[in-house]
């Protein structure tokens, strides 16, 4: 899958009255800023009227988290199960790089010298060349910034002077660009800067999704580029060429390639972790019967609701910590506190919440509802999903959500197959399927429940089925319900689930009743200890055929034991593929550095590696180096002051047997104008120096 930046064009501009300004010459990028925005996208294609869904999506692709209890390396993991964290639409993440000078660039590993060519619309990266950009290796999406190798083509759109916008004072030329072609990267159009408005003609929601810009200056008098800011954007899609199927992509497919389908993810191995919010949250829920909530309005105050028991939130005794915790509070604004760092790879300073920190490992606590569901958003309001679990994923939510699973694919066979022929459309009722939820839950649970007390949760589970299916009918305009509608509507049930059973627990008629199978007492709420090893319970004296005694772990994983106490999970998150669509928004600016390379009698042999020195010398503006090389090779033709420092690097490329010319203008990799004085410049080829000097004079 591709999913490269495009970082350069070439052009040849026609400005207004403005003779003939062309851009051809080697360039050397001195400044960037690159926005990544990553979406859900639907794993559903549609193309021509037919639905698809692509090997990798199948594969790999899902729209929550994994997570594991206790994790990978515990011979005791026996549960994984999908957290349901994002909607297609809902934002993964965004990054932004901003690397504003050359030794930002520098520290982050970024190169690029570019030759570009206005006669035949071609560019190419020279050797040396690297670029920023992401990959995605088992799931987990990180940072890399590998070398580029690329010759392509563009486009201004063939606008001429119509297309473009010519300024004075310094004269610059501000005009559509496109990539053509390329082999790796995004490919985009010109818009017509002149007549063209962004948003109407080009840009999000217009025939012209991806496109570029770019704008040239040019010294005093117009007779030299000095550098040119080049942008774009481009969307993953069939049009930009990236995010989309292609060779050397696990789970290839030469259809989908041809369909052009989506396959970009965002592959997620860690999330964002704090160590303060839990704690806090045990203080608030400590205040009383009203909670007091910091907003930057100032405090609001709102009624807690109150269980039989009183509302408390337990604190680990180590590792604290929460999946997606907001980090500290300022508990009079309620704005978050922020700790700042010099980031040692960039020399960026890097602001994130304090007592923030990426991790895999942590505890599910959710006490506004944001993760596994609730309503306003505030914390302990009554509606959150885990409120009657103490506000943790605990051995209970877990046990609930398998069941909800369950019984949901119970319900639905059962209505395929209560017609004859079998109707593979059919769904259940709303009744039907609360109670294979609720039976699937006290199974789970191994609670032992009359009907008089299941029909009335059985009738509430119903009703609370019935509206968060008619809200999925109403987004998506229509009265069909359809399966994967009717999932969504079950995903909203478990606050009410637990709900119910939390109401068993502590009503007064039926608090007896709440006990498993065995008689023994059942807690909804068990939020007060995590689930260890010491509480398994295991089956040692199990044997096999033979008679010989079973090992706890089977050969296929399986445990010869189960598990009773209950409690907090601190669970491992599981590397995810997040189906995206990426956006990328790309602003450079890159400085002239000279000519491009111009060859005299390229591909006759050359008798010897020779330097031919430099003409005119001294010199204003401009200087030519002619030299010979006498085998194909790399060559480097660098500039230096006499103090050894590197002003410049005028090329670093693979030549062949030739004389070639070598144009400098006088200035340093950042496209400023050198002092006057003496200069050393220097052709290496294949170990092979020779040096010659000349004299710059303003």
């Amino acid at each position: 899958m591709k999913k490269m930046l495009t970082f350069f064009l070439s052009i040849t501009l026609f400005a207004g009255t403005v003779s003939a300004q062309t851009m051809d010459g080697n360039y050397n990028i001195d400044s960037l800023n690159v926005k990544y925005v990553m979406v859900v996208r639907d794993m559903e294609q549609v193309v021509d009227g037919q639905t698809y869904t692509t090997e990798y999506d199948q594969n790999l692709s899902n729209y929550g988290l994994r997570v594991r209890f206790p994790s990978a390396a515990d011979d005791a993991m026996e549960w994984e199960f999908e957290l349901p964290l994002f909607e297609v639409g809902d934002t993964i993440r965004t990054t932004e790089v901003s690397l504003p000078s050359t030794p930002w660039l520098q520290g982050a590993g970024v190169v690029m010298n570019v030759d570009f060519d206005g006669t035949n619309g071609t560019y190419l990266f020279n050797e040396g060349s690297t670029y920023p950009t992401t990959q995605t290796v088992d799931c987990v999406t990180g940072p890399v910034v590998p070398s580029v190798q690329d010759a392509g083509t563009w486009t201004d759109g063939d606008f001429g002077e119509d297309g473009a916008v010519v300024t004075q004072n310094p004269l610059s030329v501000y005009t559509g660009w496109g990539i053509i072609e390329s082999g790796v990267f995004a490919t985009f159009q010109a818009p017509n800067m002149a007549t063209m408005q962004y948003g109407v003609d080009y840009g999000v929601g217009t025939a012209m999704e991806n496109w570029g810009y770019m704008k040239a200056t040019y010294n005093d008098d117009g007779s030299l580029p000095v550098g040119l800011h080049l942008g774009w954007e481009a969307h993953d899609g069939k049009d930009a060429n990236i995010g989309i199927v292609s060779t050397g992509d696990q789970f290839f497919n030469q259809a989908e390639a041809d369909l052009g389908l989506l396959n970009g993810v965002v592959g997620i191995g860690s999330l964002d972790i704090d160590s303060v919010t839990i704690g806090y949250s045990a203080a608030v829920a400590a205040s009383g019967a009203t909670i007091t909530v910091p907003t930057p309005a100032g405090p609001y105050t709102y009624d807690n609701f109150a269980f039989a028991n009183g509302l408390t939130v337990s604190v680990p005794t180590t590792k604290a910590y929460m999946f997606n915790g907001p980090g500290a509070i300022d508990p009079t604004t309620g704005a978050t506190v922020m700790d700042d760092s010099v980031n040692t790879t960039t020399g960026q300073t890097d602001t994130w919440p304090m007592g923030q920190f990426t991790g895999n490992k942590a505890y599910i606590f959710d006490p506004t509802g944001d993760l596994l569901g609730g309503g306003d958003g505030l914390p302990f309001s009554g509606d959150e999903a885990l409120a009657f679990t103490g506000y943790y994923a605990t051995w209970n939510t877990l046990q609930t959500l398998m069941a909800m699973t369950e019984g949901t694919t119970n319900a639905v066979v059962a209505a395929i197959y209560a017609t004859d022929p079998p109707n593979p459309a059919a769904l259940p009722t709303a009744d039907s399927l609360a109670a294979y939820i609720i039976d699937a839950v006290l199974w789970q649970w191994d609670i032992d429940l009359p009907a008089a007390v299941t029909g009335p949760l059985v009738a509430s589970i119903s009703a609370a089925f019935t509206a968060a299916l008619t809200a999925e009918l109403t987004e998506a305009q229509t009265t069909v319900p359809t399966l994967d509608m009717a999932k969504a509507a079950v995903s909203a049930l478990l606050p009410h689930i637990l709900g119910g059973l939390r109401a068993i627990e502590y009503g007064d008629a039926t608090a007896a009743l709440f006990v498993d199978s065995d008689g023994d007492e059942m807690t909804v709420d068990d939020s007060d200890w995590d689930v260890t090893s010491e509480d398994w319970y295991w089956w040692g004296d199990s044997t096999d055929e033979n008679g010989a005694a079973l090992p706890y772990i089977n050969a296929d994983g399986s445990i010869n034991g189960t598990y009773y106490g209950g409690g907090r999970l601190f669970v491992e998150l599981d590397a995810n593929c997040i189906p995206a669509r990426w956006s990328q928004y790309v602003d450079s600016h890159w400085a002239y550095s000279g000519a491009i390379t111009a060859s005299v009698d390229e591909g006759i042999v050359a008798e010897k590696f020779e330097l031919k020195g430099n003409y005119p010398n001294p010199f204003n503006p401009v200087t030519k180096i002619r030299f010979s090389n006498d085998r194909t090779a790399n060559v480097r033709v660098n500039v230096y002051s006499l103090l050894g420092e590197k002003v410049n690097t005028l090329m670093n490329k693979q030549i062949n047997s030739g004389t070639y010319d070598i144009t400098w203008n006088g200035l340093n990799s950042q496209g400023k104008i050198v002092p006057t004085g003496m200069y050393i410049y220097e052709i290496e080829s294949e170990g092979r120096r020779l040096q010659g000097k000349m004299l710059f004079l303003k």
